[in-house]
């Protein structure tokens, strides 16, 4: 992670070992005290081939603002969990079990009155997804 990302500073890692930059939820008890994280690193409980979504819960991510907050965003997912279409997905999911999740497909992006490109402009500025 540190090859690709060289310069970053503060990184929120879920999963794994990152060495003395790793942070857990542990750690950070109340969202409020995440110091604007550069990078966060979390698991994705499936991914869906269709439109390239992955279904990220609090549990994966620790914080439900974390992968909107962090500027850069890479989301670990086990290839066998790759499912074909959304139908396929929603069956998946059990409300009742699940106290939060979203389908996270891409950083947003949108232009201003001047028709001036922004990317990230409501969440990670870019995404990696690695399989494994």
């Amino acid at each position: 992670m540190t090859d690709r990302y060289p310069d970053i500073k503060m990184i929120y890692s879920c999963v794994g070992s990152l060495g003395s930059k790793r942070i857990t939820p542990e750690t950070i008890s109340n969202p409020h005290n995440l110091n604007s994280p550069e990078l966060a690193v979390v698991d994705g409980l499936f991914g869906v081939a269709e439109n390239v979504a992955i279904w990220v819960t609090v549990e994966q991510s620790g914080h439900r603002v974390l992968s909107f907050i962090a500027k850069y965003l890479v989301i670990l997912l086990e290839r066998e969990s790759i499912v074909t279409d959304m139908h396929e997905a929603y069956g998946n999911i059990d409300l009742n079990q699940v106290p939060y999740g979203t389908f996270i497909s891409g950083p947003s992006k949108t232009a201003d009155i001047e028709h001036e490109p922004v990317m990230g402009a409501q969440g990670a500025r870019s995404h990696t997804e690695v399989l494994t």
